[in-house]
């Protein structure tokens, strides 16, 4: 909208707060009206929501001063509402075992009625993986219902112009049908949902299996067309095609069968029903075609009916194949090229496994989330769970450490855990932007943020187990990885350094450099766009770790104030201001000697307080030393505290040393560097104590599962093409006999291959679920042509003995039969560019590319090589190898 901080925005706000609440699967909501407030006030401190939904501002004044506030708060700016003021973003989180898009499916219902009756003019916009998955699982059902019938009709349109017979029509695209049903019956009875992947599996089993019909309906054609009959030319049509197609199927078969070792499951899924309804197309290919043939005339094409002939076929095969034999070794330099630019192109290939890349980018999802992380950094949960004792202050500045790293990358935004919110408590109670020093400080303020719906979402009840959240980009993964393996201390040693004797040295220098990290991912969050570095940081520090604070004229003032208040107000005696000075000299100079004298203190207290107060209550003197020992120790090191950063301040920017929020954060940094006891990884003083501190990190949400994905992504890619490859080039070397023949035959696929990536590289088409398969699947069916083409080959060799005749008439008898294939399986594939998904587009537009390629390699760059290589086939004159 134009502007949230509006009364009627803000109404309609906490009404879908509200609403959001109540969804059954809802587990918290987020959201400017609820998000907690930490302010200061005349008796102390305050913690309440942002905005109370039952007394909204109304008055401008109000709503301006609401909005300046707001937006002044890095903790709300960028972070719950847009930098700007326009945006205000809802942080929905679901109980894990509830059925996440049925969910997002009543959030955006409840969304919808709630805008519609407020009549504002806003624009909503749904991100989240639930949101995903349901537009997701919409399109693919929408695919399904088109794509299907379009696919029919364009299969029957090229087999009626490939075949000119109404058998070589109907009974093809009957088998696939047929398998189609079976293989996704099949499906449904074991209970397997449809995934992005899996919908397209009737579309390819309609293009794919046609292929095993055609071949049978050619053959079987042939062998009738010289007036033989029925009986004769079935058994010979299966003599001669039951080994080639089966082998063509088993190849196909194979390349599917190749996804089962696949991370992702819907892959393996798609690879097993695709396979099955790659081997139901070519059992009833071999069965009931030839039956129902058995029933039907002997086909006679439509062309022979009405007398057309195809003399320009003729003519334009002989052609083509007198150009390729004529110049084998050109077409075989070409093919290498070919494969030297994919190779190049390879390496250009990137992978993608973000649930968004799936979507147009015009889509609604693809704005709204390109939304989220321009203007609020990210768009994918993380959630890091921390096991522990969540009231130690030494693991709630590990967490605090953790969101400060995660804060200055862009990628990464609105880090929050249990950590961060008592350190903004601490501060403003205290002054002091950083973790107490002890757990009972940590219980105090704890104890405040009882019954905030916030805090309920950060840790449990007994403080045991924590989360630290934030929003991310895929590109975040690796950052935080490393940070939690590297950096994130899980087992910490309690230290006094005062006390310690051994390696005190070492142990000061790795602290120094702790918080001079600190410090500079402080800079950088707030110095934005900058690689601020400070190299001698870490030495300043360790030489001002002992800076020694003198009693100057402005400390012993603050001291005097601070005893004179605690004597009147809390002790009820009135001290004269030259006794309060001089008592406040006496406990600074015993606080500075180090080796404080409690007994020494104990008489200097009871020397002021009226002997008749003494009397009435004995534990006067003993608290009243205490407490003003804390007053002192607080103040000099809040005077020590200031002394440090007016020694490091010229290192930073001159307009940042005026930012209030900046110094004080660079404050609470050096305010935890001079902690009394301090956290050290066990393997700096190498010995294991029962004061060890173990804190238990496991990295979760959807960051880290898309990274593992695209990570694995190209793994399968890879092992999925080699043992595709494998497989297909043993089984073509088997029915060769030799394993220079299979090879040889196999090596157009590989330029298939090589023509693939080189496109997907040069062209920038990202790697995923879809992509990934292309390869595999353009070797397991691309090999069919050059299987039939090596069969023909072998058997016209047989006839006629003369190499170069029997490559004319194969690329002359097959070339029609593979390029009908070809472009009825391409132009099937090519459907699915009408797709809503983009994997699904580019899938089908690649595997159509490969289809095509396979048949041109299949008819010249196999004849070529098989006329170069022909030792590999030939034994002797008119002597074919297997």
């Amino acid at each position: 909208t134009e502007n949230v901080f509006t009364y009627p925005v803000l109404q309609v706000l906490a009404e879908l707060q509200k609403s959001y609440e109540t969804v059954e699967g809802v587990s918290g909501v987020t959201s400017l009206m609820n998000i907690v407030d930490i302010r200061g006030t005349e008796s102390g401190i305050e913690v309440s929501t942002l905005i109370d939904k039952f007394n909204i501002p109304e008055t401008p004044d109000s709503l301006k001063k609401l909005r300046n506030y707001v937006l002044s708060k890095d903790i709300y700016s960028g972070k719950i509402v847009s930098t700007d003021g326009r945006i205000a973003l809802f942080l929905i989180k679901l109980k894990r075992d509830v059925e996440k898009p049925a969910v997002a499916d009543k959030i955006r219902n409840i969304t919808e009625k709630i805008l519609k009756d407020s009549r504002l003019s806003v624009k909503v916009y749904y991100s989240g993986s639930p949101m995903l998955i349901k537009e997701i699982n919409k399109y693919i059902l929408g695919d399904m219902k088109r794509l299907v019938p379009f696919v029919i009709v364009v299969v029957l349109v090229v087999l009626f112009l490939g075949m000119r017979t109404w058998e070589g029509v109907v009974l093809p695209l009957g088998v696939v049908l047929l398998s189609s049903l079976w293989s996704m019956s099949l499906m449904a009875w074991l209970n397997i949902p449809l995934s992005v992947i899996s919908n397209t599996i009737p579309v390819l089993l309609i293009a794919i299996g046609t292929a095993y019909g055609i071949h049978v309906i050619t053959r079987y054609k042939r062998n009738t067309e010289k007036g033989g009959s029925r009986e004769n030319g079935i058994k010979a049509t299966l003599r001669e095609v039951s080994t080639p197609v089966f082998l063509a199927a088993l190849t196909t078969i194979t390349a599917f069968l190749s996804f089962l070792g696949s991370y992702i499951r819907t892959i393996s899924h798609f690879g097993i029903f695709t396979a099955l309804g790659v081997f139901f197309s070519m059992l009833l290919s071999l069965l009931l075609i030839p039956a129902v043939l058995s029933y039907l005339r002997i086909p006679r094409s439509i062309e022979e009916r009405i007398g057309m002939k195809t003399l320009w076929y003729e003519k334009m095969s002989r052609k083509f194949s007198e150009v390729i034999l004529k110049h084998e070794r050109i077409t075989v330099m070409a093919g290498i090229l070919i494969l030297v630019l994919g190779i190049v192109g390879l390496t250009r290939l990137k992978t993608s496994a973000s649930l968004m890349d799936y979507f147009p980018k015009k889509s609604e999802l693809r704005k709204s989330t390109e939304l989220l992380r321009n203007e609020f950094g990210g768009d994918i949960p993380v959630y890091v769970l921390v096991k522990g004792d969540l009231k130690n202050p030494l693991v709630l500045d590990e967490m605090l450490q953790f969101e400060k790293y995660m804060r200055i990358h862009s990628d990464i935004s609105f880090p929050q855990s249990v950590a961060n919110l008592i350190a903004r408590m601490n501060d403003v109670l205290m002054g002091v932007k950083a973790i107490p020093e002890t757990k009972s400080q940590v219980e105090n303020l704890t104890f405040m943020l009882e019954g905030q719906a916030l805090l309920s979402q950060l840790v449990n009840s007994d403080y045991s187990e924590g989360i630290i959240q934030a929003n991310a980009s895929l590109s975040a993964y690796a950052k935080i990885k490393t940070y939690l393996e590297h950096k994130f201390v899980k087992n910490i040693i309690s230290v006094k350094l005062d006390t310690v004797k051994d390696a005190k040295e070492e142990i000061l220098s790795y602290w120094s450099g702790k918080i001079a990290e600190r410090i500079i991912w402080d800079l950088r969050y707030w110095q934005k766009d900058t690689l601020w570095d400070a190299p001698h940081l870490k030495d300043t520090l360790y030489s001002l770790y002992s800076l020694k604070i003198h009693a100057s004229k402005e400390l012993i003032e603050e001291l005097s104030q601070s005893f004179s208040e605690y004597f009147e107000e809390e002790a009820g005696v009135f001290l004269s201001s030259s006794k309060i000075q001089k008592l406040v000299k006496e406990f600074l100079n015993e606080v500075q000697n180090r080796n404080i004298d409690t007994t020494k203190l104990n008489r200097m207290v009871k020397k002021y307080i009226p002997r008749s107060l003494v009397e009435e209550d004995p534990e006067m003197v003993g608290y009243t030393q205490d407490r003003l020992m804390s007053i002192v120790i607080e103040k000099m090191k809040a005077h020590r505290i200031q002394e440090i950063y007016s020694r490091i301040a010229h290192l930073f920017p001159d307009d940042l040393n005026r930012n209030k929020e900046f110094v004080d954060e660079i404050k609470g940094e050096i305010f935890t560097f001079l902690r009394e006891e301090i956290g050290v990884p066990l393997n700096i003083l190498n010995v294991s104590t029962k004061d060890t501190v173990k804190i238990g990190v496991i990295y979760s949400g959807l960051l880290p599962v898309e990274k593992k994905i695209d990570e694995n992504l190209f793994q399968s890619q890879i092992r999925s093409l080699l043992i595709a490859l494998f497989v297909v080039t043993l089984l073509v070397s088997i029915q060769l006999k030799s394993f220079s023949a299979g090879f040889i035959t196999v090596s157009p696929i590989i330029l298939v291959v090589a023509i693939n990536f080189g496109i997907m590289g040069f062209f920038g088409i990202k790697l995923d679920s879809g992509t990934m398969m292309v390869a595999s699947i353009a070797i397991g069916i691309g090999i069919d042509y050059a299987i039939h083409f090596i069969s023909h080959f072998k058997e016209e060799y047989r006839k006629t003995g003369d190499v170069i005749e029997s490559l004319h008439t194969t690329i002359h008898e097959k070339g029609r039969a593979i390029v009908v294939n070809a472009l009825t399986v391409g132009l099937g594939f090519l459907i699915l560019v009408f797709a809503n998904l983009v994997p699904v587009r580019n899938f089908g537009w690649l595997l159509a590319l490969t289809m095509l390629t396979s048949a041109t390699l299949a008819l010249s760059f196999l004849p070529a090589l098989i006329l170069i290589a022909k030792k590999s086939f030939i034994k002797n004159k008119g002597e074919v190898k297997s």
